[in-house]
């Protein structure tokens, strides 16, 4: 009989904190390596720099927080089936055990830390023991949203540090929270049980980091060696494109600003809006990213904050090339002569 994930799961954690070998535990399931490995990693990592015994009084009080934000469980059902066949509790609990290894200070201590320093490991076990008990799908957006603006900051370091490999590893990690956020914010059911309040702060917090990612992005462009430049150009693109996708889903559209419909390849399509980030090589307008080339004509003095009026033709890997841009310090009105 198969075993469960969670049973094995179990059991590497074990090993592994008593000395073993974590490539020893990956070995024996090999089938099972790709999801073993990070958990085990962070496992190992926290409990080789703290090997000092939390104070009891910290593991009561984070086991009474963590267990406040369980919902009570339906007759006849009790907890035993509850942990014993749901994964997400699985994965939370062996982040819990991290937690607990490593120290109350040592949490707090880890949310500043950078991917080339000890205490990365419990930052994200830290976040994802937070992502396993967000219970609506509101929570679990703002926090991958707020993930998300860390991931930034973090991905800006690394590239101006010249570290690639570690600016790479931060660019999948982005993806991911932005990726797992439009989805979230996409969910018919979001848009149908959300409350009113919810999702005025959700659309307040979208907007806010819709802003602050590209601003932070394009920030960094200039300040990192010429072989980050792409990661960074990349990161800002994916940032711009989630961001309205998401903003969009839950129907936050700034007056005037272009919808996101697929376009036909080779057609000539107008795009308005403010600018919301510019390089020399791409523009954010409208929730849409345009790429800018020397044979861009540009009428009048771009920066952002300013309104756009774009000229755009579809290539054939569905990006945007700007063919003629006009920008002015306000939209156009009715009476002006192109709309």
């Amino acid at each position: 009989m198969a075993r469960r994930f969670e049973d094995i799961l179990d059991e590497c954690l074990s090993r592994v904190l008593a000395g073993e070998s974590i490539e020893q535990c990956l070995a024996d399931h090999a089938e099972l390596a790709d999801r073993l490995e990070p958990l085990l990693r962070a496992a190992s990592s926290t409990a080789a720099h703290f090997r000092v015994q939390p104070r009891p009084e910290f593991k009561a009080e984070l086991r009474q927080q963590l267990l406040s934000k369980i919902p009570a469980p339906k007759p006849r059902r009790g907890w035993l089936p509850l942990l014993r066949w749901s994964p997400r509790w699985a994965l939370a609990l062996s982040f819990l055990l991290v937690l607990l290894l490593a120290g109350g200070s040592t949490v707090a201590a880890s949310v500043n830390s950078l991917p080339d320093q000890p205490l990365y490991p419990v930052k994200l076990a830290t976040e994802r023991v937070q992502l396993a008990f967000a219970f609506s799908p509101v929570s679990q957006a703002k926090l991958e949203a707020k993930f998300a603006d860390r991931r930034v900051a973090e991905l800006s370091q690394m590239a101006q540090r010249g570290k690639l490999t570690k600016a790479e590893e931060v660019a999948r990690r982005l993806a991911e929270h932005l990726e797992k956020m439009g989805q979230i914010a996409e969910a018919q059911a979001l848009r149908k049980k959300i409350k009113d309040r919810d999702l005025a702060e959700l659309k307040a917090l979208l907007t806010s980091y819709a802003a602050r990612h590209p601003a932070a992005l394009q920030k960094a462009l200039p300040r990192v060696p010429p072989k980050a430049r792409p990661l960074i150009l990349q990161a800002l693109r994916m940032s711009a494109e989630r961001y309205a996708r998401a903003m969009r889903a839950v129907g936050e559209v700034p007056p005037g600003e272009t919808t996101l419909e697929k376009w036909p390849i080779g057609k000539v399509r107008v795009v308005r809006g403010f600018i919301r980030s510019l390089t020399d090589t791409l523009w954010i307008v409208g929730g849409r990213v345009i790429n800018i080339t020397p044979e861009t004509v540009i009428k009048g003095q771009p920066k952002v904050g300013r309104w756009a009026r774009v000229e755009v033709e579809v290539q054939p890997d569905g990006s945007l090339k700007a063919k003629r841009i006009e920008v002015r310090a306000r939209p156009w009105r009715p009476r002006d002569r192109k709309p």
